[in-house]
């Protein structure tokens, strides 16, 4: 059904890429019309960006880029940009092919801000049967690790590096303003990662133990000493569907390392989470932890906030009771 998507929003594409002139970007005047996949990419480009150019994010906070289907009215946003910030690492499901047939048309710069990264492995959408559609096919070959880079701080300054030369390559009459913004923000990128490793301290090494919905902590754990023990989904994706096998086998696994929380996505459907931990034996809490920016209701809607919301809710899963 996916690809079945693509393809129409890819037909609608190449006939905008077809027609006699290209959409006016939204940033007139001059001004370059730059979008972001995510809205914790907008967030980050923003900070670099400063005043100098708006940055617009086509997913909301709350939606799970895993998920999420483009509107023509997305796709359209992304042929009159001039600049498009994407995660990659088949991070945005959805829009690969898109993305894909704008950068081969000369349209748009694409520009991935993973880029650089040490990236860790990661395994994706697979067929309980062993037979695999050509569409999905496609689509794996462009997720050659795991996507989830900005869990560790430390990746995010590659990110910003990223974004900072983009824009001052594009708009280079601002680019020393670019490149300071990029190194103010850096250094609160230090301090997060100062505060995560100090938050971190006071979780005993055994019980550094992480169970999450899908597999979307590897750089936190690699990061801060964590061993990421199962996943309910044991995959990159939200859109991958786990077996009765893997289900029974991260029951195991829980009992026998006394895991104590399974977290959970904010976009994410708990249910599968709830299934497993009734079947435990023990207490397992079910929590709450944001892969992208949620409302400014949940204090959580910049990269910073999230983080430091997400450290709180891990210390809180894992401390041993007193």
């Amino acid at each position: 059904m996916q690809a079945i998507k693509q393809i129409m929003l890819l037909i609608i594409l190449v006939a905008g890429l077809a027609a006699c002139s290209r959409p006016a970007p939204e940033g007139a005047d001059g001004v370059p019309a730059i979008v972001a996949t995510t809205s914790l990419i907008a967030d980050v480009a923003g900070r670099v960006a400063g005043e100098h150019v708006q940055i617009i994010a086509l997913m909301q906070p709350g939606q799970d880029p895993h998920t999420y289907e483009p509107a023509p009215a997305d796709v359209a946003k992304l042929q009159s940009a001039d600049l498009v910030f994407a995660n990659g690492l088949g991070y945005e499901e959805s829009l690969v092919l898109i993305l894909e047939e704008l950068e081969a048309g000369g349209k748009v710069r694409i520009v991935t801000v993973s880029e650089g990264v040490d990236l860790l492995p990661g395994s994706h959408h697979h067929h309980e049967d062993g037979e695999h559609e050509d569409e999905d096919d496609h689509e794996n070959d462009h997720a050659v690790g795991d996507p989830h880079t900005w869990m560790d701080p430390n990746n995010v300054k590659i990110w910003v590096d990223n974004i900072a030369a983009a824009l001052a390559d594009i708009d280079p009459d601002n680019a020393e303003a670019y490149w300071a913004n990029a190194d103010a923000y850096k250094a609160h990128l230090v301090e997060l990662d100062a505060f995560i490793a100090g938050q971190v301290d006071v979780i005993s090494q055994a019980d550094r133990k992480l169970v999450t919905d899908h597999e979307a902590l590897g750089y936190f754990a690699r990061r801060y000493g964590f061993e990421a023990v199962g996943a309910v989904i044991p995959n990159v994706s939200t859109a991958a569907e786990p077996s009765a096998a893997d289900l029974a086998a991260l029951v195991t696994v829980i009992r026998e390392q006394n895991v104590r929380a399974i977290f959970v996505g904010s976009t994410v459907n708990d249910t599968l989470s709830q299934q497993v931990a009734a079947e435990i034996g023990h207490p397992v809490q079910i929590l709450p932890l944001y892969y992208t920016l949620g409302s400014p209701s949940t204090g959580a809607d910049t990269y910073l906030s999230m983080m430091r919301v997400n450290i709180e809710t891990v210390v809180k899963g894992l401390m041993a009771d007193d």
